[in-house]
């Protein structure tokens, strides 16, 4: 009984030993494939997504006039915002406030 249950087992490790002998030689061979097949999709992903950027900035920034605008404005708005938040935090006096108004105006 034990002689038949060690040789099952053993055929059942050879069989596991011959599928990964064979699975790892079908995939070496394979192995120029998969990298076409990465490089196609990535080649693939770059283009759709550059697409999808020019046709956002087109349609819904106004081109690259809307787009230099836009950035020209943050570059402003948000260090002004910084400033102001923080004189609110530290309860700037009247004067102070005055002075950035007058500065952000400009």
């Amino acid at each position: 009984m034990q002689a038949a249950l060690r040789i099952r087992s053993v055929s059942i490790c050879h069989r596991a030993l011959k599928q990964r002998c064979l699975f790892s030689a079908s995939s070496s061979t394979g192995g120029s494939k998969k990298f076409g097949n990465l490089a196609l999709g990535l080649a693939s992903g770059t283009f759709l997504t550059t697409a999808g950027a020019i046709t956002y900035m087109n349609n819904h920034v106004g081109g690259s006039e809307g787009l230099v605008r836009t950035i020209s404005f943050y570059s402003l708005a948000i260090p002004k915002y910084i400033q102001y938040r923080a004189h609110m935090i530290l309860e700037s006096p009247d004067e102070v406030w005055d002075e950035l108004h007058k500065e952000t105006s400009k």
